[in-house]
């Protein structure tokens, strides 16, 4: 219990990160191109990983420092994967130009 609601308290945050991610994962298939999807997970180990093996080198760690930045690195891969979605859109999604109307 002690470990137990520090954790769910902290990393509750990345369902909401999570499902931006996913939910742009999926358009990104929608529309064909699954590139911005790999590139906004690789970034998030990336971001990840590497300042978790510093944290580990240091002293004073601790397993909330994980936590922390788990949430930091899934919010973080979310923003990407917006901003990537929001570029695939302005590129695919162009809009027709309109047509004289028949009388």
């Amino acid at each position: 219990m002690a470990v137990g609601a520090p954790y769910l308290r902290i990393l509750s945050w990345n369902f909401l990160a999570t499902g931006l991610a996913f939910t742009c994962s999926s358009l990104f298939q929608a529309l064909g191109n699954s590139w911005p999807s790999l590139i906004s997970s690789g970034s998030r180990v990336v971001t990840y990983i590497v300042p978790a093996i510093w944290l580990g080198v240091h002293g004073n760690f601790e397993l909330e420092h994980l936590w922390y930045l788990s949430v930091i690195t899934v919010s973080l891969q979310a923003v990407i994967a917006l901003v990537l979605l929001q570029q695939q859109f302005r590129q695919r999604l162009v809009p027709r130009p309109r047509t004289a109307e028949v009388s």
